[in-house]
Formats: structure tokens, sequence, C-alpha cells
């Protein structure tokens, strides 16, 4: 990747348009960024990555603001970055989000972010490819390879982040290598074996609970416990060593055994209590014929006494059943007699209707002929009447028309109130309306204002809270301050109670290093007749430079936390004084109030064009109400005249209609009364022709009842019915006789039955002695049936149970066997497995191996950069106070020939470590991110903390990164950076915004 060209408008600290052609800067291989505190150094890094990725790198990002508060309000922020990445020329333009004036009216609305990628083909041009966030962003990060933590990380080596890693515990630098190399599927592979063991433990233990519960149901089953050592709960062994199998089919064969001999005693048993109850049943049928031939005797000597009533009811239900014959054809007589006297008091009725009706004297004879007569005069008076109802019909017409013009004239009256009404409301309306536009104009005027206060505000409320935090963090900061200076200051004690131990038996450390012959270093003889002995447990020469060390280690971690309570007092007082001394409550509230009247501002801004419409929409509508009230008045106008004209009409209709009714109330009067008369004769002649035919009927069936009667022999009607009985009477006879005769071939046929003759033959039955035995067979038999059902029962229970245990033992087998695999591979990747001695992580023994690349990468630079001196080394043992190793980083002196914490570096030779280390981290991470080549890369900031002869080395070692055509950019406010590099890239800063200036300076 080599970055050609950057544009930046209205970024940052610069308020204007700056171009940096990094093409020339380029061209020299090694350029320094320079300026003073807060121009903006850093923030062309930032815009490099905002380019690139839409994002600027750490903290900076969070905060959200990107536009220059320097620039022109209407000028929109932008970075313009042109770049070859894999052989592809491309030309990105960013637009970041900010809030712009509006177009209409005054306030301010957010603009979203936007981003144009363009791509340089050949005799093209410049040739669109997107205009999407997203796609954007996805297409930079699959040609670059890297994310945009990673090209931070890579290319623009970040202000004081290196030094971080270099000291980093090993769970912090797990962290940033994960990002940076995007082994995070390393992780989920142990997630997933953590997910895998836990998922194959709850089936192990499904299998086992199944297993389980059959132990159970077959111990129950068996009515036998479990054997001795077996625990329900644990059946992992006797499953394993198939224990549970023999178990299962040694009680299964003992049950069998058991079923065997129970059907043989039942087989016995069936066959003694069948003998018993053959012979019981022989017995109670020789007994019940006998007593069978004894009721058949007793009953045959009754029936033959009953027989001569017998003959007699015989007799009387046949005369009844000749009778039968006559009854119908009376009960018919009987009923035209009954009919005829209803026909003739119907016509007496009628007739006396008749003569009301039509005022007929009383002794007026009524025939048919008169009826017919009258009926037609009738009929003519309803024919009069009903030609009367047209009349009716334009009187009624006339008042409907007449009724519909009085609602018409109502209704205009209405109307015509309702729109006086709102003629006299419409001026109040119409001044209320104006008058809330301009307090909305007013409301809207306001918001530049408030926006103004509410920033400052909330960058009080923000100083506020991050003065709680940094309270809350000083405080835990001198905790830990007075915890490192008590265990210094212990360690100090125990270091000179040693090195005090130590002189008190120097003695016996002298006599430890003499030899015969030779002479004493303090007396100087050579004859040691009581060399000294040391004391038990006598402190060494190292036990006292281990105290030493331990102190001085305990003594620099004091030093380093009472420099990190000083940072955290000064920083809090600096929220202290950015908050002006209120707290985040009130603070709080205050933004919240400000904030709801920024709203109402903004939304009496867009109210303000509906209020103007209001006013408007009032002003139309006095105008339609005017001509409305105008169209009303001739609309009024004319309905009264339609009233007047329609009553008229009613008033004639009502007139001819009076003079037609001749006195009755009405048409419909009239006709019903005419109706009602022509009614009257209609059934009159109707009766009439009734009783005639009722009484010719009543004659025909009188007459054939008779001859009826005397051709079943019977002298006349009254002698048939006196022969005659109801259906229950004749029923009950016809039964009786039916029942004797069906009892006397009963008791006949049993007298003569062959079988009743011959038990007559036999010795009497001994019923009961028979039954006795019987019982005891069947009680044998029940008693050994239930034994032999509950032993097959048994049997088949076992046999389904020992088939369930034997199917769940062989869906156990494959899942404890795979559990055991996956909890041995899962506890192993997460370092908790025995045979993992160093209880790493996969994940961290991937990044351990490239933490191995990174440090051998990281010493090709560091021993040049320090004459050979310090080299990296990586331990794959835990750290101090670390729970996992594989990541632990150290420092070797080869002047010394010991290796030490890099905590322990001073300035100047942390930043050189930090530096190699980051440049080795950052050729690694290109060779993972697929070989995409770095040929612009940038180093901000730490020269300030190095000596002449170290800065020489470090920049031999900047000066060998340009070898391969790399450009090398330095970020740096050091003087003397400037004279040893004359290619550079000036950012001056001003009150109206920073600028920015590329010079070649001699040297």
């Amino acid at each position: 990747m080599r970055i050609h060209a950057l544009e930046i408008a209205a970024f940052g600290p610069f308020a204007g348009t700056e171009r940096i052609d990094f093409d020339t800067l380029s061209d020299a291989g090694l350029f320094l960024l320079c300026g003073p505190t807060g121009a903006g150094k850093t923030s062309v890094l930032d815009a490099v990555c905002f380019g690139l990725y839409g994002e600027v790198p750490g903290d900076r990002n969070a905060a959200k603001r990107l536009r220059s508060d320097h620039a022109d309000p209407t000028t929109p922020p932008s970075v313009m970055l042109e770049v070859t990445v894999a052989g592809r020329r491309l030309r990105l333009r960013r637009t970041p989000a900010w809030l712009r004036p509006k177009r209409r009216g005054s306030g301010t609305t957010t603009a979203h972010a936007s981003v144009i990628l363009e791509e340089r083909r050949g005799d093209e041009g410049w040739v669109h490819l997107s205009s999407r966030l997203d796609e954007t962003g996805q297409l930079v990060t699959d040609l670059l390879g890297m994310t945009v933590t990673q090209f931070t990380q890579v290319a623009l080596l970040p202000q004081g982040r290196f030094q971080a890693f270099l000291r980093a515990r090993s769970d912090e630098r797990h962290k940033v290598l994960q990002r940076l190399f995007r082994t995070g599927r390393f992780e989920d592979v142990e997630r997933w074996l953590v997910s895998h063991r836990q998922a194959l433990r709850a089936r192990n233990q499904r299998h086992h609970d199944a297993v389980a519960a059959l132990v159970s149901r077959t111990c129950e089953a068996a009515d036998q416990p479990l054997p001795d050592g077996w625990d329900v709960h644990d059946l992992h062994q006797p499953a394993e060593s198939g224990q549970l199998r023999s178990w299962a089919s040694d009680l299964a064969q003992s049950a069998d055994a058991r079923r065997r001999h129970a059907e043989a005693a039942l087989e016995q048993a069936a066959d003694d209590a069948a003998a018993a109850r053959e012979h019981l049943e022989t017995e109670r049928r020789h007994a019940d014929l006998r007593e069978r031939h004894g009721s058949a005797a007793t009953e045959l000597e009754a029936l033959d006494r009953d027989q001569p009533e017998r003959d007699r009811e015989r007799t009387r239900l046949e005369r009844a059943l000749r009778a039968g014959h006559v009854v119908p054809l009376a009960r018919l007589a009987r009923e035209a007699d009954r009919l005829l006297e209803r026909c003739d008091r119907a016509w007496r009725e009628a007739a006396e209707g008749v003569r009301q009706s039509f005022d007929l004297p009383e002794d007026a004879a009524i025939s048919e002929a008169l009826l017919v007569e009258i009926e037609t005069v009738a009929a003519d008076e309803v024919a009069a009447a009903r030609a009367l109802l047209p009349l009716q019909d334009d009187r009624d017409r006339a008042r409907a028309d007449r009724d519909r013009a009085r609602g018409r004239v109502a209704r205009a009256r209405e109307q015509r109130s309702s729109l006086d009404e709102q003629l006299r409301r419409l001026p109040d309306q119409t001044e209320q309306a104006r008058e809330r536009l301009e307090l909305l104009r007013a409301a809207a005027a306001s918001a530049p204002e408030l926006a103004e206060r509410l920033d400052r505000g909330e960058g009080r409320l923000e100083a506020a809270r991050r003065a709680v935090d940094l309270s809350v963090e000083l405080v835990t900061a001198e905790d830990l301050l007075r915890q490192r200076v008590d265990r210094a200051q212990e360690l100090r004690e125990a270091m000179h109670e040693i090195r005090e131990a130590r002189i008190s038996g120097m003695a016996a450390e002298l006599a430890a290093a003499l030899a015969s012959g030779q002479s004493c270093p303090v007396c100087g003889a050579t004859d040691h007749p009581r060399v000294a002995r040391p004391a038990p447990g006598a402190p060494t020469r190292r036990d006292e430079e281990s105290a030493r060390e331990e102190f001085e280690t305990a003594d620099f971690h004091r030093q380093a936390q009472a420099e990190a309570v000083a940072t955290v007092q000064r920083n809090l007082a600096v929220a202290r004084e950015g908050a002006a001394g209120r707290d985040v409550t009130d603070l709080d509230q205050e933004c919240a109030h400000l904030r709801a009247q920024l709203q109402d501002a903004r939304s009496a801004d867009s109210a303000i064009e509906v209020a103007r419409d209001r006013v408007d929409e009032l002003e139309r509508r006095a105008t339609t109400v005017r001509e409305g009230r105008a169209e009303q008045d001739a609309a009024l106008a004319r309905a009264e005249q339609d009233e007047q004209h329609h009553e008229r009409r009613r008033l004639a209709a009502e007139e001819a209609l009076s003079a037609a009714l001749d006195g009755h109330d009405s048409i419909e009067s009239l006709i019903e009364q005419a109706t009602s008369r022509r009614q009257v004769v209609a059934t009159a002649l109707e009766a009439l022709r009734r009783s005639h035919e009722a009484g010719r009927r009543g004659r025909e069936t009188w007459e054939t009842a008779e001859a009826t009667a005397r051709e079943h022999g019977f002298d006349d009607v009254a002698a048939a019915l006196g022969a005659a009985l109801s259906p229950d009477e004749a029923q009950t006879l016809d039964d009786g006789l039916r029942h004797h005769d069906q009892a006397r071939a009963r008791v006949t046929a049993v007298l003569e039955d062959p079988h009743v003759r011959s038990a007559l033959a036999e010795p009497v039955p001994e019923v009961d002695a028979a039954a006795a035995r019987c019982r005891d067979a069947e009680d044998r038999l029940a008693e050994v049936t239930a034994t032999a059902r509950a032993a097959r029962n048994v049997m088949a229970r076992l046999g389904e149970l020992a088939t369930a245990l034997e199917q769940a033992l062989t869906d156990w087998e494959p899942d404890r066997a795979a559990h055991a695999v996956a909890r041995a591979m899962s506890t192993f990747a997460e370092g908790k497995h025995p045979d993992n001695s160093l209880q790493m992580r996969l994940s961290a023994y991937v990044l351990s191996s490239r933490l191995r690349d990174v440090v051998a990468a990281a010493n090709e630079r560091l021993g040049a950069m320090t004459d050979q001196r310090f080299t990296l080394e990586h331990a794959a043992s835990r750290g101090v106070g670390e729970t996992r190793g594989g990541l632990s980083l150290s420092i070797r002196d080869q002047w010394t020939g010991e290796s030490r914490d890099p905590a322990t570096l001073s300035g100047g030779e942390t930043f050189v470590t930090s530096l190699a280390l980051a440049l080795g981290l950052a050729d690694v991470v290109t060779r993972e991110a697929g070989g995409v080549a770095i040929e612009t890369l940038f180093i901000d900031e730490g020269f300030g903390s190095l000596d002449p002869e170290t800065l020489d080395d470090v920049m031999d070692t900047l000066d060998s990164l340009r070898d391969g055509g790399r450009a090398v950019g330095v970020v740096s406010h050091v003087p003397e950076m400037r004279t040893r590099i004359p290619t550079q890239l000036h950012v001056r800063k001003g009150r109206d915004g920073s600028r920015v200036e590329a010079l070649r300076v001699p040297v």
C-alpha cells in the first residue's frame, strides 16, 4: 500500500482545504511531520485512517467530533485520499456525519456520512465503483487484508500505544494479538469444545439416568436389591465392565424357573377343578329335572279346574269380534248428527247477522235467492268506496311536498345561523393564529443560543462525570500506592534483617572458603584448629541478593504507582476545573432543561410553516363563509315559496275529499263498512248450503249401519253395540286365553320329556356335597392361577426391562466414550488438563507462535539500535501474578547476562525496545494479512527520550526501512529531528485553524 495524496477540508484543526502530496515526500524515503503541540500532526494520520476506513484511531473515534470548529458553518468536512493497494489506484472521498445549518429557517440538521470510491483504469480515467459505506469498507478491508485495528498497529504506529504492548500482562497482550492476527476462530474452537463437552455430558447424564431408572425398575420387578458396592447414582463402572448385563440376565433366568414351576401346578389344579365342576353340574341337572316334574303336575291340575271359565270367555270374545264391523258405522252416523246440529246453529246465527246488517224485519223469510240478491248490492258499495282512493293520494302527496319544503326552510335558516356564527368567530381565530406565528418565530430564533449553551453544558457535564470517575480511580490508586509502600517497606526490613544475619555469620561464611594449608584472609594463619560453622538456616549471599532484588522491584512498582497517583490527581484537577465546580446532578438537570428548550425551539422552527398555513387558511375560510351566506339567503327564499304552493294544493284536496266521504271518518272506514256487509251475506249463504249437505249425509250413514248389523246376526245397531268390547277388554280376554293354552302345552311337554322320566328313576342327588367339593377345587385353582400369573408378569416385565436395559447400555456406550474424549480435549484446550504443563490455552498457543515470530523480527532491529545490548525473549511459562502462560516477554541484558521485566527499562530504552517490537509486529501482521506490502509507514512521537547515540542508531534503523521503496513518516516536534530529516511537512496552528506546508531543509 502506497499513499499518493491527501486532501483535507474542515477536518480536525484544519479550517480550509489542505492538500498533501505524499509522492513528493516519499521520494526522499524518510520525511518528518512536525509542528507545535496541538497543531494537528496526529490529525493528518487520522485523516489517512478515516479516508481508508471511515474511522479514526483509538478514543478519538468515540468522540464523533471530526469537523473543524474553525471552519465556516456551511462548509462540509471531507477527506480525499488517493492510494495504491494491491496494484489498484483508488481515490476515496469521505464526509463524516456533521450538523449543518438548515436550508430553510434557522437551526441545524444532521447530514449523514457519505463516501465515493473511484478507481483509475488506464485510458478510462477515474471510474466510479461505489457510494455505499459498507460496500466501500468491505472492499478496502479485502484489498488491504487488514481491519482498522491492524492497520493502525502496522502502518500508523500510534502515539504512546506501542509501549503499552511491551509492558502488558499476558491476558492484555492476548487481546491485542487476537485483534491483530484475527485468531478468534481458535477461541471459537475452545468455546465449541466446551459447549460440545457440556452437550455430551448432558447426553451422557440422560443415558445414565435412563439406565438408572431401568435398573431401579428391574430391582422393583424382581424384588431384589442392588448388589453390594453398586450405587444407582453412579453406574459407570458396572456398565463399562458388563456387570449390569450379567446381573439383568441372571434375574431373568431365575424368574423363568419360577414361572415354569407355577405353570405345572396350575395345570394340575385346572384338571381337578374341571372334574369337580362336571360332577356338580350332573347333580344339579338331575335335581332340576325332578323339580320340573313336580311343578308341571301341580300346574296341570290348576289348569283343569279353570277350563269352564275359559270357555265362556271364548264365546264372549267371538260376539265382540262380529260386533266390531258395526261399531265404526254407528260412530259415523252419530258424528253426522252432531255436524248437522252445528251447521243449523251456524245458519241461524248468520241469518240474524243479515237482518241486523241490512235492517230486515224479524218475520222476514230469508232464502238463498234473497241472499244472492243482497250480496250483489254489497259488492257495488265496495267498488264505489274504492273509487275515492286517488283523491286521498293527491291530498297525501301535497302534504308530503309541503313538509319537505318546510324542512328545506328550516335547514336553510339553520345553515345561515351557523355561517353567521362562523363570521363572528373567524376574526378572533385569525388574530390568535397570527400571534402564535409570531411566538414560534421568536422561539425558533433562540435555537442557536440554546445550542451553544447546551454544548458548554454538556462539556461541563462530561468533565464532571470524568471527575467522579477519576475520584474513584484516585481512591483505588491511593489504596494500591499504600499497599505498595507497605510492601516495599516490608521487603526493605526483610533485606536489612537478612544482611544483619549474614554479617553476624560472616565468620562461618569465610571459614567455608578456607582450605588446608591456605592462609586465613583475616589473621593470615595457615592452621585452623576450630573452624566456625554456620548456624542452621543462616542466610547466604544469594539470599541477600534475592532479597535486594525483591525490594528494588517493589520499590520500582511503588514509584510507578506514585507517578500514576500524581497523574490521576492532575487529571482530576483539570476535570474539576472543566466542570466549573458543579456536580453531575445539577449539570445533568441543566443539560436536560436546555435539551428540552432546544427541542422546543427546533420544534417551533418546524411548526412556523404550519402556523403560516393556518393564518392563510382562516383568511380563505372567511371569504368562503361570506359567499356561502349569500347563497343561503337565496335558497331560503326559494324554499319558502315552495312551502306556500304545496299548502294550497293540500287544502284543495282536503275540501274535495270531505264532500265525498259524507260523514265518514276516512275512505278506509267507508271501504271497511261496505266490505263487512258483503262478508256477512257471503257467510250466511255458505252456512245455508252446509246445513243442507250435513242433513243428506246423516240419513245415508244411519241406513248403512242398520244393514250391516242385520248382516252380522244382530237385530239392530243397539244390539251390536251392546255386544261390543273395548280394544283393551278384547285384548285382555285374548291374552288370557292364549296364555292358558300355552301353559297347558308346556306342562304336558314337561311331563312327557324322557329326560325327566329318566331323572325320576335315578337316586336322589347330593347337590350340597358336590358344590362344597367344587368350591374347594376353584379356590385352589384361583390361588395357583394368581401365583402363575404373577410369575409370568415378573418374567415378562424382566424380559422387557432386560431388552430396554441392553438397548440403553448400547445407546450409552458411544456417548460415554465421546464424552471422555471431549472432556480431555476441552480441558487440554483450556489449559486445565494435567498434561498441559504450561496451562496454556489453544488460542494462547497459536498467539505464542505468532509472538515468537514478532520477537524474532523485533530483535533484528533492537540489536542494531542498542549496540547488541538488549534482546527480547519470549517465555512460554507464566509471569508473576498470571494464571496462564504463553505470552510473557522479558528483556535480556547482554552486559549482565540477566533477563528482567521490561518495566525496569528506562524511558529511552523502553521507547527503543517498543519501537523495535512495533516494527517487528508490523512485519508479521503484514505477512499474516496476505503479503500486502505497506510502502508508507508512520511513526508517531517518542524520540525526545533518546540520547544522541541511541537516536543515531534508531535513525539508521528507520533508514533501513526505506529499502525496497518504502516511505517512512516520522511524527515529532523534537527540534533535533528537524536537522536530521531534511524532507519535512510542517503543521502550523493559528486562531483561524491549522495549515500544512511541505519544506526541504538543507542539512
